[in-house]
């Protein structure tokens, strides 16, 4: 006899089937997609067991870590670096070229990152991480700031400007170049204490095939090329000229031997033109205006010498004045300490004199001119040697002083009672040393010539010599002196001060005259004498070179 099954089996059965049949579709609907990691991609049975794999796989924050540390040296082994711009954050390959790589070898490994936390949901994750990284947007002012003192410290080690600057005035792209390099490796070494910043950055993660996976991973970029020329553009560019700075030691005895490679002479105006379109001789001149102009009337046979180095140039000419030779000279100079006084023997208490020429070359003066002959013996003026006042006489003369940038300063007759009161004057106005010849002939662009003056004769016909400002650093000396032919005759003072006044002399001093008015240049006495033969002299007004050649300052 056939045994039957239990009704109530059966149904069991079926319920059963149903029931696996709705969970599978459960997990069908849930699974993700190995491929497209969107859900409906497994069967029930394969979503069932990705949920016990979820509890078992590494959380999303220790994925997180992997994926960062390899980002220095990227997953195929190629380097990759992590900084910004300042507006958005770049994982960068090596760039391509030698400018970009230099500065890729700066920021590679300069930065770090930590985890701040992680927010997980079923099968996705969201992991927020903080990136500390360099921002080459904050290198532009150190970087420049940089370069501009790179730049300074070439200047100063220079030979010369035109090692420097080209015609233009214009810093020449290898010095830049330089500089911007070096400027670079500076600021890059400092990148990760000084110039870096904190970024958030949130990674996406989804789970499937056993683990989380990141889903918005950093695309790789090439701007560092781009950024190291936008850096070089913000660091180069209108960089302000820098003058190199040149001095001589207020108490030397002398300047530096002048170059004699820098003298020259001739008889052709336009040479002269063409020195003073070079860039050091603009550079000294800065614009001012020349007394000196290729038109005036030159004396015949005399020709026009001049100097040019960095920091000085001269130039000397005759012409004629008022029936005179007139011998000038115009100088600019670098720096006040140039424009100097050498009295014989270097002592104020000296007793022996020497010809102006003796004196020149002793002192290596490019140019110089008499001086005031200030006799120890005679009272006259108020001396002042290396800021030392020697003699108080007031009364006699105006005085000229010359303080440390080479600036003229005057005291009339009587202007000071006491010797505390002149003290005071010195101080005041930074004097170095005067002169007591006079009288001012113009002060302040006003002609202040007097009618009468107790030296110097100044309504008989001498020679003449006098001293004066044009502008800053900007000089002119001047003699007057009896030459041949229809240049046959003397002057009055009157007659010199005129001069001075018509070539634009906004301060002028009279110096002494007769035998003492002489020119030099390079040793070399090149004016007219009175009486024929220079005389012994106690000083010289003499300009120097800043810059040491042959022998030291």
């Amino acid at each position: 006899m056939k045994k039957e099954i239990p009704i109530i089996i059966v149904l069991l059965l079926v319920i059963l089937l149903l029931l696996g049949s709705a969970l599978a579709a459960v997990f069908y609907v849930l699974s993700p997609d190995p491929a497209s990691g969107q859900p409906g991609g497994n069967t029930g049975l394969a979503g069932f067991f990705q949920g016990f794999g979820l509890r078992n796989a590494a959380p999303p924050e220790s994925v997180v870590v992997d994926y960062m540390k390899t980002l220095d040296t990227g997953a195929n082994g190629e380097p990759f670096t992590v900084s910004t711009d300042g507006s958005r954050l770049y994982l960068d390959c090596e760039p391509s070229t030698p400018e970009g790589r230099f500065l890729f070898s700066f920021l590679q490994g300069a930065w770090s990152f930590q985890i701040d936390r992680a927010e997980t949901e079923g099968l996705t994750s969201k992991v927020n991480v903080y990136i500390t990284c360099p921002d080459t947007a904050l290198f532009e002012e150190p970087l420049k700031n940089k370069t501009s003192e790179i730049l300074a410290q070439k200047v100063e080690k220079a030979n010369s400007i035109e090692e420097i600057y080209d015609e233009a005035g214009q810093f020449r792209k290898e010095v830049t170049d330089e500089a911007f390099w070096s400027a670079l490796g500076s600021v890059c070494a400092d990148a990760r204490q000084l110039y870096s910043v904190k970024l958030s950055v949130t990674l996406n993660l989804e789970f499937y095939q056993k683990q989380w996976h990141i889903t918005n991973p950093a695309g790789l970029n090439n701007t560092l090329d781009m950024r190291v020329q936008a850096l070089h553009a913000a660091a180069v560019d209108q960089q302000p000229f820098i003058q190199k700075e040149y001095s001589i030691e207020e108490t030397a005895v002398r300047g530096p031997l002048p170059d004699q490679t820098k003298f020259g002479a001739t008889y052709d105006p336009s040479e002269v033109s063409s020195l003073l379109e070079r860039f050091s001789a603009r550079n000294l001149i800065k614009g001012q205006k020349l007394c000196w102009s290729p038109d005036v009337p030159y004396v015949e046979g005399a020709p026009i010498r001049y100097y040019l180095d960095d920091s000085l140039l001269m130039i000397e000419w005759q012409e004629e004045e008022a029936g005179m030779v007139g011998t000038f000279s115009e100088i600019f100079v670098a720096d006040g300490s140039q424009f100097r006084r050498k009295i014989a023997g270097d002592d104020y208490e000296y007793q022996y004199f020497y010809y102006a020429t003796q004196l020149a070359q002793d002192a290596n003066a490019v140019l110089a001119v008499g001086g005031d002959l200030y006799h120890h013996g005679r009272n006259c003026g108020i001396v002042v040697y290396n800021r030392t006042i020697y003699r108080f006489d007031p009364s006699t003369c105006d005085t000229c002083y010359i303080d440390s940038d080479g600036d003229m300063h005057f005291s009339y007759r009587n202007q000071f009672s006491t010797i505390d009161e002149a003290q005071r004057f010195v101080e005041e106005n930074d004097i170095v040393y005067s002169l007591c010849f006079g009288p001012v002939m113009i002060d302040n662009s006003v002609d202040v010539t007097p009618d009468n003056y107790q030296w110097g004769e100044i309504w008989d016909t001498y020679a003449r010599a006098a001293i004066g400002m044009l502008g800053e650093h900007h000089y002119l000396t001047m003699n007057l002196n009896c030459g041949t032919g229809h240049l046959y005759h003397y002057a009055t003072l009157r007659q010199a001060a005129d001069a001075m006044v018509e070539r634009g002399c906004i301060k002028a001093y009279t110096l002494d005259g007769g035998q003492t008015c002489c020119t030099v240049v390079n040793g070399e006495l090149v004016s007219p004498v009175q009486f024929g033969n220079e005389r012994y002299t106690s000083d010289i007004i003499y300009f120097a070179t800043a810059i040491a050649g042959n022998e030291a300052v």
